[in-house]
């Protein structure tokens, strides 16, 4: 049956795999209280939501859309609580028009995403890997990019104002 099932997706041209997708359960107590630490939201669509002050460190976020999403710090009282994606795994994630504003994502996994035309004033993205990531119109004023891979990063029209490098020194450009 399964021989049979893979013959016919190939001449379709459609997958017979699996789609991986978001965990319910894991998706909807992120969505009640904003924190879901090392939670799978694997394709999760949490775009154009407003998720400030998100909590997400070591979650795999993978082929997730956040598209438009706002993930600014969340404003209490007296404190600030900023979005925490520390060490999250956002491959291939669209991240495009997001506001990160002062995020915590040192350390994350952004290979092959669409960051484009994000806000990622102020973030901290030391040892964050950006391979093959899209950048463009991206703004990184004051953003600490210490040590992270950005090896074949598209960053045209990107905003590197008082920005940290990965090298450590500092890039004005579009200030």
């Amino acid at each position: 049956m399964f021989k049979l099932l893979f013959s016919v997706g190939l001449v379709l041209g459609v997958s017979t795999m699996p789609l991986r997708a978001a965990d319910d359960a894991q998706l909807s107590k992120y969505l009640m209280s904003f924190k879901c630490q090392y939670c799978d939201l694997t394709g999760a669509d949490l775009s154009k939501k407003s998720l400030q002050g998100s909590d997400l460190m070591n979650s795999n976020l993978s082929d997730a859309i956040l598209a438009g999403a706002n993930l600014e710090p969340r404003k209490y009282e007296k404190k600030v609580a900023p979005t925490n994606l520390e060490s999250a795994n956002l491959r291939r994630a669209d991240l495009s028009n997001a506001n990160l504003r002062d995020a915590l994502m040192s350390n994350a996994y952004l290979r092959e995403t669409d960051l484009s035309s994000i806000s990622l004033i102020g973030a901290d993205l030391r040892n964050a890997n950006f391979k093959d990531a899209k950048l463009a119109g991206a703004n990184l004023t004051r953003a600490n990019l210490s040590g992270a891979k950005v090896t074949a990063a598209q960053l045209k029209g990107a905003v590197l104002c008082n920005t940290i490098l990965a090298d450590g020194t500092t890039a004005d450009s579009g200030c």
